[in-house]
């Protein structure tokens, strides 16, 4: 066991940090939804509403509430 722990910490000296890929690749549904939203919204902005300041959306948004 100390051997493993001894080779584990010297290959993480030596490559200045841990010696393998940590990745976290797990998003729930309301992600991914999310990314995908963005996607189609990058690829095909003409169908998506647009403002030209942030004023505009606000007395969008304040008409809505109205």
């Amino acid at each position: 066991m100390s051997s493993a722990i001894n080779i584990f910490l010297q290959m993480a000296v030596n490559q200045n940090g841990l010696p393998f890929r940590v990745a976290l690749n797990y998003y729930n549904k309301e992600t991914l939804e999310a990314f995908k939203e963005a996607n189609d919204i990058a690829n095909h902005p003409e169908q998506y509403k647009s403002y030209d300041s942030f004023n505009e959306l606000m007395d969008e948004v304040l008409a809505k509430d109205a």
